[in-house]
């Protein structure tokens, strides 16, 4: 009786901590070993957050494709020498949020006409924070609808984004594509150190209720970009960009637009300054 009563009052103890993880979100420890990456991310139910050994990172030949709403956070992976036209990230599906990566490109082995960023997405309700970008070939994010797209990408956040010798932007928001816009994104605190041809964040093609703001940029062409590339129905609407900052660059703002209905842009808090840099 008294051995009945102890599991008796063992399992009323339990019972809260197994109720506590009913519906808890899943999450997966990647290191690796035998099983892919994508392998993983493929077998992971929706809403999971897999997180990776941050310390170990990976070359990758091909890009990790995300087709589902999920998590994918501590990732560090860098691209081999030469090989163009290759992402290390695609996001296909709505509502990731991609945290903590580290993530290296390919810039002085890769010629510019088979560039490609290092995170590609395609769909809205993204989340991209806390991460650094190096030697990309293009820029570090890219939020582009693809050809064919029927919808607008609607929704998202850049946030926390360290970028270094880019070769484009850090981050590029590029509507236009079979006249479809990007709505409702907001990007705060990138910083960009060396942009060889471009600057921290671009704006362009499309896009309509946009907040930028702090925003660094050193040794670049530009601190911010807004543009149309001339495409059809690519007008910039409802931008806000704000508290900026350009050390040693050629632009603070860029603008290279021809009529096609820009309307809504607001500037604050905008500084320009050169700096003589001291070698010991």
């Amino acid at each position: 009786m008294k051995r009945f009563s102890y599991f008796v009052w063992l399992l009323i103890c339990l019972t809260p901590l197994v109720t506590h993880s009913i519906g808890s979100p899943n999450t997966i420890h990647y290191s690796i070993g035998e099983a892919s990456l994508q392998q993983v991310i493929d077998a992971a139910p929706v809403g999971s957050t897999i997180v990776c050994d941050s310390w170990r990172p990976q070359t990758l030949n091909t890009p990790i494709i995300i087709n589902k709403s999920l998590t994918l956070k501590g990732l560090s992976a860098r691209l081999p020498e030469g090989l163009g036209k290759t992402s290390l990230i695609e996001v296909t599906a709505e509502n990731v949020t991609l945290l903590d990566l580290e993530l290296h490109g390919n810039y002085d082995s890769v010629d510019q006409d088979i560039r490609a960023p290092l995170i590609n997405i395609t769909k809205g309700g993204f989340r991209v924070e806390r991460c650094w970008f190096f030697d990309s070939s293009k820029d570090g994010v890219q939020i582009q609808p693809v050809d064919g797209a029927t919808e607008d990408i609607v929704g998202g956040v850049v946030k926390d984004i360290k970028a270094f010798r880019m070769g484009r932007d850090a981050v590029s928001i590029s509507g236009g594509i079979e006249g479809r816009k990007i709505r409702n994104v907001t990007v705060d605190n990138v910083s960009l150190i060396k942009g060889y041809l471009r600057g921290p964040v671009e704006v362009s093609d499309g896009i309509d209720n946009i907040v930028v703001r702090n925003v660094y940029a050193e040794d670049c062409v530009y601190a911010i970009d807004i543009q149309d590339h001339r495409r059809k129905c690519a007008s910039n609407v409802n931008v806000t960009i704000e508290n900026v900052t350009a050390v040693n660059c050629k632009h603070i703002l860029r603008t290279a637009n021809s009529i096609r209905g820009h309307a809504g842009l607001t500037l604050r808090d905008f500084t320009g300054k050169t700096v003589k840099h001291q070698f010991i």
